[in-house]
């Protein structure tokens, strides 16, 4: 993915993550828009895992498979990531 559109899908995480969807970025490199200087990246993830985004770094996803849900609500169609 490019930097333009690692910016784009950043700038929408944040926006869920200010409504308050529970929001994981998963990411295979060791940072956040690494082509910034380190000190504006590190501001920048800060602020990100502030708004409660969770941020998993030099991570890739091996799968996504669909479970049923364990509390008896909704229709079964939500994602399970796995290492």
């Amino acid at each position: 993915m490019t930097g333009e559109r690692r910016s784009i899908v950043n700038k929408i995480d944040g926006i869920l993550a200010t409504l308050g969807v529970k929001v994981t970025l998963i990411e295979g490199r060791t940072e956040v828009l690494g082509f910034l200087d380190d000190e504006i990246t590190e501001a920048f993830q800060y602020q990100m895992r502030r708004m409660g985004m969770t941020l998993r770094l030099g991570e890739k996803v091996a799968t996504i498979e669909q479970v049923k849900p364990t509390n008896g609500n909704g229709n079964g169609h939500g994602r399970n990531l796995t290492d």
